[in-house]
């Protein structure tokens, strides 16, 4: 089973949370699931493209000025 094909982790969020702040908390949840899964199998690429995702949502998520928690 793929990284694609597990279910969405669960992100808690606080209440008055926005809609673009709630999907960026899942996407990083979602990368960050992925990293993991890519350390544990050994794939160093999958593990270098979850970093730069991970990195840019990161980003993406300051300059919004939202809280990854």
């Amino acid at each position: 089973m793929t990284a694609m094909d597990q279910a969405p982790p669960a992100v808690a969020t606080s209440e008055g949370t926005t809609a673009f702040a709630r999907e960026l908390q899942v996407r990083v949840a979602e990368a960050s699931a992925t990293l993991a899964a890519a350390e544990a199998s050994d794939d160093p690429l999958l593990a270098q493209i979850a970093e730069a995702d991970l990195a840019d949502l990161r980003a993406l998520a300051d300059k919004n000025d939202v809280a990854l928690g």
